[in-house]
């Protein structure tokens, strides 16, 4: 093991069901959820939460990723597709082999423009094209995991916050600090402050609000 190899004292690995981790685990200054919020059942995302919440030392901080709207408006009738494609199918890597062949298909098939759709269908065929590019990097698993899970629902940005304010937690900031600066989201300081009028709003409110504004602009599927 890799903790005795590096002879680390102060390092415990423990195989647990998430909803049977109680305060008496904590305290944690940080605490890492990554790929999990999005893809488990409305009663974990709870536990996940009011693990946070309890298990936290004062002013500590946690990491939770999830997939997001408004991107994944456009990504979700892909998954779609692919869940009723392999609706019948048992095995795990004949799944994502048929899924893999349905995007091929959708690549080929999909009209590059049409009438009076003609702006919308080259919309759409370039998502495909471009997703179809991406899943080939991805590993079987990594679909399986997402795109094909049976569980996968995202989130606004703002739900995720309200939510986690219900376990008495607040959002902090992004994992990539950058993103979260007015000045990224236009080049027009007025738009981002005197077109909202956000005067003399908390600070927590403004925050939020530019972040699910960053969200729109950037179609944002992940957070």
């Amino acid at each position: 093991m890799a903790v005795a190899a590096l002879d680390l004292k102060n390092i415990q690995l423990r195989h647990m069901d998430i909803m049977d981790v109680t305060a008496d685990l904590g305290p944690f200054h940080y605490i890492i959820v990554h790929g999990i919020y999005s893809w488990v059942p409305d009663p974990v995302r709870d536990k996940i939460l009011q693990i946070c919440q309890q298990n936290l030392a004062p002013n500590g901080v946690a990491y939770i990723s999830y997939n997001a709207y408004p991107g994944w408006y456009m990504l979700r009738a892909v998954r779609e597709m692919m869940l009723y494609h392999t609706r019948n199918v048992t095995e795990p890597e004949m799944c994502v082999a048929q899924a893999r062949a349905l995007l091929e298909f959708l690549v080929e098939s999909v009209p590059a423009e049409a009438g009076g759709t003609r702006t919308l269908l080259n919309a759409y065929s370039d998502l495909i094209k471009k997703e179809t590019e991406r899943w080939k990097t991805h590993s079987d698993s990594f679909m399986l995991h997402d795109e094909l899970e049976e569980v996968n629902e995202p989130f606004y940005f703002y739900q995720f916050a309200e939510r986690a304010a219900r376990h008495g937690l607040q959002y902090l900031t992004d994992a990539n600090f950058s993103d979260v600066f007015p000045g990224n989201l236009s080049p027009k300081p007025s738009i981002n402050y005197h077109f909202f009028n956000l005067g003399n709003s908390h600070p927590a409110f403004v925050a939020e609000l530019l972040h699910h504004l960053r969200d729109y602009f950037c179609c944002i599927f992940f957070q």
